[in-house]
């Protein structure tokens, strides 16, 4: 995944494109597997702060 893809996957959960708790957490998974890092992570989870389904998900990926 390219950083083009990236970003439009940012900007469809942070513009409400990508709806419903697991399409959400999916968008992210995929997103944050494509770059595993720590502030991508933190961006992820401020594009829709109050959806505990995508913090969740992201959290899980570290254990």
């Amino acid at each position: 995944m390219n950083k083009d893809e990236l970003e439009s996957i940012y900007r469809d959960i942070k513009e409400i494109k990508i709806q419903g708790a697991t399409n959400i957490a999916k968008a992210a998974v995929e997103a944050y597997i494509a770059s595993p890092t720590k502030e991508n992570k933190r961006k992820l989870k401020s594009l829709r702060p109050t959806e505990p389904m995508l913090s969740n998900a992201l959290n899980f990926l570290d254990k």
